[in-house]
């Protein structure tokens, strides 16, 4: 075993010789190249630009309204210190989907009534009338013509935690 190490230790010291005598040799090129790019011209910088100090602003607005805070809904009636959704009135199925995800597709009149064909995101279509929900705002269904049905939300009031009306429609789908 100890002959084997001693030959082992015996190659590895001989291909490093080897390998080191090859980092010698003339070397002038590489010290002309350096000498020359140290004699080199270094370029003149210009004077960096002054630096003018931000200007500072003073907030004078604490006695308006927060943007923070949430507003009153522009689009909203006044708040109606009353009016609140009903708690025990059973949320319909198409109050689970948001106005935007539904499509009117269709009307039916049957004489007395007008009745909308309003299609939700998942594909189903479903049949509604005046007074029925919709949308997830305690949308109410009050008027249905051939291209439209109009309804009556029930919105947060941003300011006294009250609630307001507030009209919205779909349209008939191209």
């Amino acid at each position: 075993m100890k002959r084997h190490s001693k030959s082992r230790l015996l190659a590895l010291a001989a291909s490093t010789s080897v390998l080191l005598g090859g980092c010698g040799g003339d070397m002038s090129d590489l010290k002309q190249w350096v000498t020359d790019e140290k004699a080199k011209r270094v370029p003149v910088l210009n004077d960096l630009p002054e630096v003018t100090p931000p200007i500072k602003h003073i907030y004078s607005a604490e006695s308006e309204r927060s943007p923070f805070v949430a507003s009153v809904n522009a689009s909203a009636g006044p708040a109606d210190p009353g009016k609140s959704p009903d708690p025990n009135r059973n949320p319909e199925h198409l109050e689970s989907f948001s106005l935007d995800s539904l499509r009117m597709v269709g009307s039916l009149n049957t004489g007395k009534f007008n009745s909308a064909l309003v299609q939700t995101s998942d594909g189903l279509i479903h049949r509604v009338r005046p007074g029925n929900y919709m949308g997830e705002n305690f949308g109410r269904v009050t008027t249905i013509d051939d291209s439209s049905i109009e309804l009556v939300e029930l919105v947060r009031n941003g300011l006294d935690g009250g609630w307001a009306d507030r009209e919205a429609a779909i349209g008939l789908s191209d």
